[in-house]
């Protein structure tokens, strides 16, 4: 293609950009009228005169007068002005309508319409766009300047200047809303802190003071007195004497004194506490009481699942026992408990959302899905008094251990803790294994951490939908619960996670003298030896305080000893035991109380789950224990979790002591 050197457009000035000297290469005019200047200070050619009659207009001088208005016509010092500028100029100055950006617009136009060189829209919007980025970068300027000196002014001073206003301006903030707050600590009348005399100080580069603080925006932690530590550890303490009926109405004098009572306690650190419990019984026609079920119930996503559980587990575990034609069959009875926790955990989980996902709605999707979306533990102790039976049922990571009287060689007697549960996490090898083996090819991402897919420590629990429902399922639950979190990555064969306890039957004894039930809060920071031999030594009517050392590498060895030895006696392996085979996972701390110096104390001596909650949280060490109630939920559960401990006494002991605050009543609910 050839290309003429006439089609090629001239380097002109735009007339918009006046004396500033801007170039453009574009123009409209047409190649009849182009014509190169050999300069650009040549004098531009004259044109013809327009029709329109222009004022006559001339430069004066800055000394030179004004020629007389009413004989003359306005002289403009700067610009030629059009006869329609001249009218909108003399009446108009300095308004809205005369400002740059209208005498810009409006420039363009007349030229546009009036010149032979057209307007010229692409220069127009290079200039507009030049005027922008001067604007933007002139206001992110001040805004960068306000946000420095908020930063400065929230983080602290950085010259002594600064300093001394920071500090005038909280000492007059204080004084301004001192009567609002009704703050007595501060006197209006007095000067403030930050005046001389009442008047401001001059501004100097000395150091200054520390900033006040208004009074309602002041966050501290306070430590308990003596008086509030005791009040926090007796404000939920209960006891109970399960009383025997008349001689002459109970037909099995024995069967009756086999419950003599129980103590329960529980210390939130959670708000509202997570952890529940309860005490069921089941009555003959006579009065007398045939069955009993004691349950502690750890909550874990809330407390709204463990609520439910309290009230419901134990009655739906009396409904299948009648199913039992021979109290004598323990396989039948473990079954039956078994079915009563799959029951009510399929009511929780399945038959809620089903009914939900039939009538969609919002509110009933909020009200009834909380049970199943939340999770708890389960530790449930059933006892048959007529047949001394003791059957412990445990979902998730609640213990049960029971305190054994020996007698020794010298007429002494030691405390021995027998273990009636283990704890179901990931850190359980015969937990990992059986997961694995429900779910394969999903070895190793099933439990990770210690966790279920590495977010559920426990791996049984009731609730924990998340871990249950299909992907089908939850993805329809979250389009009416948008709070619902997504199921995990790793989530591909549900359910992962059962409300199936282990269930384990123990026969009373004379020797068993009591037992103990508490969630995970207690038990990582006591172990159960040590659990065991204080409620002995409360018992044994001990007082003061006591200095032990634990050693958890020690005790093992003798554990595992004391293994090998049964191992030799006997010929075979102790069948599951899974504490002294606890996982610890890479990078983790090891679960349970650390190894270190233990101060115990005996001051407890009416309640013996207040005993344990006390030794737990500090003992003999009167600072340690108020600073560790003294912190705030949620910052508690860092260092502390929820404890809850309810201590059932057997047998013919004497127990006077133990339960000398109990309460005329059981503290049972029927179930009728």
């Amino acid at each position: 293609m050839s290309l003429r050197l006439s089609t090629l457009r001239p380097l002109v000035r735009h007339p918009a950009l006046g004396s500033r000297g801007g170039l453009s290469f574009f123009s409209t005019s047409t190649p009849q009228h182009t014509r190169i200047r050999s300069t650009l200070t040549t004098s531009r050619p004259k044109r013809t005169q327009p029709s329109v009659q222009h004022p006559k207009q001339e430069v004066l001088p800055p000394t030179q007068p004004t020629p007389d208005a009413a004989s003359s016509t306005p002289v403009s010092r700067i610009t030629p002005l059009r006869p329609s500028e001249t009218q909108t100029h003399g009446s108009n100055a300095f308004k809205g309508e005369t400002t740059r950006h209208r005498q810009s617009n409006q420039h363009h136009q007349n030229q546009k319409g009036q010149s032979q060189g057209r307007f010229n829209p692409w220069l127009h919007h290079i200039y507009e766009s030049r005027r922008a980025a001067i604007r933007a970068f002139f206001l992110g300027s001040i805004v960068s300047a306000g946000a420095l000196g908020i930063y400065n002014y929230a983080s602290g001073p950085i010259t002594g200047q600064w300093a001394q206003l920071q500090q005038d301006f909280f000492s007059l903030a204080k004084a301004s809303l001192t009567q609002s707050l009704g703050n007595s600590s501060t006197d209006p009348t007095a000067p403030l802190p930050g005046l001389s005399n009442g008047a401001p100080r001059a501004f100097s580069g000395a150091p200054a003071e520390k900033p006040l603080t208004v009074g309602r925006f002041e966050k501290k932690i306070r430590m308990l007195s003596s008086e509030q530590v005791e009040e926090r550890l007796a404000q939920n303490q209960r006891s109970y004497r399960i009383a025997p009926t008349a001689v002459a109405e109970r037909k099995d004098k024995s069967k009756q004194d086999l419950v003599l009572g129980y103590c329960i306690n529980q210390v939130a650190s959670n708000n509202p506490v997570e952890d529940d419990l309860s005490g069921h019984v089941v009555r003959g026609k006579d009065g007398s009481i045939e069955k009993v079920f004691f349950g502690i119930f750890d909550g874990h996503g809330g407390w709204c699942c463990s609520q439910k559980v309290a009230q419901e587990l134990a009655p739906t575990v009396a409904t299948e026992l009648e199913s039992v034609k021979d109290r004598h069959d323990i396989m039948a009875t473990m079954e039956a408990i078994e079915n009563g926790f799959l029951k009510l955990d399929d009511k929780i989980v399945n038959q809620t959302v089903q009914t939900v996902l039939e009538f969609p709605s919002r509110p009933l999707a909020c009200s009834s899905l909380l049970p199943a979306i939340a999770g708890s533990c389960a530790l449930l102790a059933y006892v048959d008094t007529k047949e001394k039976d003791l059957y412990v049922a445990c979902t998730g990571d609640s213990r049960a251990v029971m305190g054994v009287y020996e007698p020794s060689a010298n007429g002494g007697h030691r405390w021995k803790a027998v273990p009636l549960s283990f704890d179901q996490t990931g850190r359980n090898r015969w937990e990992v294994r059986r997961l694995q083996e429900e779910h394969p090819g999903e070895e190793n991402t099933v439990v990770m951490r210690g966790r279920v897919l590495g977010g559920l420590e426990p791996t049984r629990a009731f609730g924990d939908a998340r871990y249950k429902w299909t992907a089908e399922i939850q993805e329809r639950v979250f389009q009416l619960f948008p709070s619902y979190r997504q199921p995990h990555r790793n989530f591909h064969t549900p359910p992962y996670v059962t409300a199936k306890p282990v269930v384990k039957h123990h026969k009373i004894r004379p020797e068993d003298r009591f037992l103990v039930m508490a969630t995970d809060g207690l038990w990582d920071k006591l172990t159960s030896e040590e659990v065991v031999q204080l409620v002995g030594d409360l018992l044994d009517g001990k007082k003061g305080e006591e200095q032990v050392v634990l050693d958890r590498e020690e005790l093992g060895l003798i554990k595992s000893k004391i293994q090998s030895l049964k191992g030799v006696i006997t010929g075979k392996k102790e069948d599951q035991n899974e504490e002294s085979e606890e996982l610890t996972p890479a990078n983790l701390p090891r679960k349970g109380p650390a190894s270190q110096i233990r101060q115990f104390t005996f001051k407890d001596t009416t309640n013996a789950s207040t005993h344990l909650v006390r030794n737990a949280l500090g003992g003999g060490n009167d600072e340690k224990l108020a600073a560790t109630l003294s912190i705030p939920a949620p910052m508690s559960r860092v260092y502390r979790d929820d404890i809850t401990v309810t201590v059932i006494f057997f047998g013919q002991q004497d127990t006077k002591e133990a339960l000398s605050g109990a309460q005329h009543n059981d503290g049972l609910v029927d179930i009728i």
